[in-house]
């Protein structure tokens, strides 16, 4: 059974154990590295999931397989367009695709986004990493913008 739920503030190992994890098994697919990730202090993790527990700015949300941390997402306010929403870090551990956990996290970002009073919510995706571009393309993302090594894509919410 999956279950979603946002993080809470003493996640902070479980979020940087599979932030890195992420970052290792799938380093195509995000503009941070695990070898930059490896130098944050614990206090920049800390800070990090303190933030993003509560309020309408940010949010973090993981992923769980029964008791196992197998997908995450992040939300952050974008400064310059305050009705949008920013997506990143979303990832589902591969012995977890195609089980409906990135649907089920999206669901959840979607839904809070809503709720928090944003119109849109856009995602950045390397332009090379395929698999993110037809998920985001399947869940009704649109896509706005494209340069070099990047396409922009935006969901409206359907709550605002």
């Amino acid at each position: 059974m999956i279950s979603i739920r946002r993080i809470r503030r003493g996640d902070s190992p479980l979020y940087q154990s599979i932030r890195l994890r992420a970052l290792k098994e799938d380093p195509h697919a995000f503009c941070a590295t695990y070898e930059s990730a490896l130098q944050r202090t614990d206090e920049s993790w800390s800070k990090q999931v303190y933030d993003a527990a509560e309020g309408s700015s940010q949010a973090i949300f993981l992923a769980f397989e029964a008791d196992n941390a197998v997908g995450l997402a992040a939300v952050y306010r974008d400064d310059t367009k305050v009705d949008e929403a920013e997506v990143f870090q979303v990832w589902v551990s591969s012995e977890s695709r195609g089980k409906g956990v990135g649907k089920a996290i999206m669901n959840k970002v979607i839904d809070w986004c809503g709720r928090a009073g944003y119109a849109r919510v856009v995602a950045t995706i390397r332009n090379t990493n395929l698999e993110a571009f037809g998920f985001y393309e399947m869940y009704g993302f649109e896509k706005r913008s494209e340069n070099g090594e990047e396409v922009t894509m935006v969901k409206e919410t359907k709550t605002r």
